[in-house]
């Protein structure tokens, strides 16, 4: 959050604009979060899970597995509750788009033309 301009920040087909549109931060949210839980999977998989017993036992590699696992353990629950990039882009793909035309400030079909 900028905190002089009171809105948010996120990428949005590879630029970063600030906005406070509520599906766009969500998608944007999900999106980055998904990314983390890939990240600390890999973290865990490739660098913590291989370690000798006798590393697993040191108290800076417990404390590092832990919190890959809290990370991953917080993340499945947002996707338990149906949170996820995927639901976040049908949510912002969903909403209804105003006409151009009327978005541009022209008459629409309905409306009365000139005399």
């Amino acid at each position: 959050m900028r905190a002089n301009k009171k809105t948010g920040f996120v990428l949005v087909h590879g630029r970063y604009i600030a906005t406070n549109n509520v599906d766009m931060s969500k998608l944007y949210a999900s999106l980055r979060l998904h990314s983390l839980e890939k990240q600390a999977a890999r973290i865990h998989k490739c660098c913590l899970a291989h370690l000798p017993p006798e590393a697993q036992n040191d108290l800076a590699v417990m404390l590092l597995v832990k919190t890959c696992k809290d990370v991953l353990a917080a993340l499945r629950f947002l996707e338990d509750a149906g949170f996820s990039p995927q639901a976040a882009a049908q949510t912002a793909q969903a909403k209804p788009k105003a006409s151009t035309a009327s978005g541009r400030g022209r008459k629409t079909s309905g409306s009365a033309g000139r005399s």
